[in-house]
């Protein structure tokens, strides 16, 4: 509405410049079409840009996530995060434009399904865009990551996206494509969570499916789900970055300082929890309790991917909320091979801190006879047949329908 201003506009999904067409009259859009606009006027910066999917005959089964980005930014030799390049970095299975950690200015649209058939849009905003995963990277159908900063317009995607969570906003989102499951089971960690909901004391990733266009394309069925770093934290706790500490893995910092986990991994190391003055100690800085659901979830799904792998803890310097461990990355659970592998062998047997705390705690019998009864409790209640058959049917009934589409 800039007096004297001009607009220019793309169809590609790349950011207007100055050379791009003038928009003048109204434009006829027939086809699957990403428009993309920005103004100019003498003496002012060039405006945002605009965004809007066109997305025609469509399928529309579940919540749909537009995004749109110059092309380049995708599929560039050079500057493209989702080619193997050749600009690439070693990474697992070796080097490709896609194990590096590149960020590239994208938009999204979110599309809320309202009614069967039916999407209402909830969110269009700029975001960073990134690969998110491992090994997964290698996969025709990548996972996304999200991010909302400043630098684009917007610290926050202002949205409720799971209904089963308080957060009202997210800085962060990850587009799961089903993990070391894809392509052939999008449902195996979100399943192996799901397990805990309302029946153990654990810190587990939201989950709803959803299907994601990229540049106008189907890019099938995605996982919306929170991502496990310093922002799954905040947003479940209420506290800042600066008041807690984050370590993963076999003892790698990411968030906060190493100073409290080295205290407690040190005191365990030098001291016997079998004496009960020891153990009182450890479950004021361990919630106890918690990590004993966490080894028995983990145990019972067989994630043979863990512990040397895929862990991740955290505490608040309040000691407000001692250690507790995050689940994350379970794709590697309910594999038919697995099914008589003893796994509290595997995890007594495993190297890194997670296996270090569960050694230490079976040296204490109050523990080992807790343990033994909550799992005990578990086997009778949260992982009944019946209950764990409806969860599948559960999480499959919601992309059941997609499917034919996906595939």
């Amino acid at each position: 509405t800039t007096p004297g201003a001009t607009i220019r506009y793309t169809l590609d999904g790349s950011r207007p410049t100055s050379s791009s067409p003038i928009y003048s009259d109204p434009l006829a859009i027939t086809t699957t079409t990403m428009l993309r606009a920005r103004a100019w006027a003498a003496g002012l910066m060039v405006s945002p840009t605009a965004t809007a999917t066109y997305l025609f005959n469509i399928p529309v089964n579940l919540p749909v996530f537009s995004i749109v980005t110059d092309n380049a930014n995708l599929f560039d030799n050079r500057i493209g995060i989702y080619v193997k390049g050749t600009n690439g970095k070693a990474g697992c299975r070796g080097v490709a434009n896609w194990h590096q950690s590149w960020e590239r200015p994208a938009n999204i649209e979110f599309y809320e399904l309202t009614s069967p058939g039916v999407v209402t849009q909830k969110i269009n905003q700029e975001i960073g865009l990134e690969l998110s995963g491992h090994c997964t990277r290698n996969f025709p159908q990548k996972s996304f990551e999200i991010k909302a900063r400043k630098t684009y317009g917007d610290n926050d995607m202002d949205y409720a996206f799971f209904s089963d969570k308080p957060m009202t906003s997210y800085k962060r989102l990850v587009l799961r494509n089903g993990g070391n499951g894809n392509p052939k089971l999008l449902i195996g960690d979100p399943l192996a969570q799901s397990l805990s909901t309302g029946r153990m004391d654990l810190d587990r990733q939201a989950y709803r499916p959803a299907v994601v266009y990229l540049n106008g394309e189907y890019w099938g069925i995605y996982g919306i789900r929170e991502k496990t770093d310093e922002d799954f934290v905040e947003n479940n706790y209420g506290l800042k970055e600066e008041e807690f500490d984050m370590i993963e893995l076999n003892g790698r910092l990411t968030s906060g300082s190493m100073d409290a986990w080295n205290a407690f991994s040190d005191y365990l190391r030098k001291n016997n929890p079998a004496s009960p003055a020891v153990y009182a100690d450890i479950k004021a800085r361990l919630d106890v309790d918690s990590f004993m659901d966490y080894i028995i979830l983990q145990t019972f799904v067989a994630n043979t991917d863990w512990p040397r792998n895929n862990t991740r803890w955290w505490d608040d310097h309040a000691n407000n909320y001692t250690w507790r461990w995050l689940l994350r990355d379970l794709d590697f659970s309910f594999l038919p091979k697995n099914i008589k592998r003893d796994m509290i062998l595997w995890t007594m047997h495993g190297k890194g801190p997670t296996s270090l705390v569960f050694n230490k705690l079976m040296a204490n019998t109050e523990f080992r006879n807790e343990f033994a009864h909550r799992y005990a409790a578990h086997l009778n209640t949260t992982f009944q047949p019946a209950n764990v058959i409806g969860q599948i049917d559960a999480i499959a009934g919601g992309i059941r329908v997609e499917i034919p589409v996906h595939t």
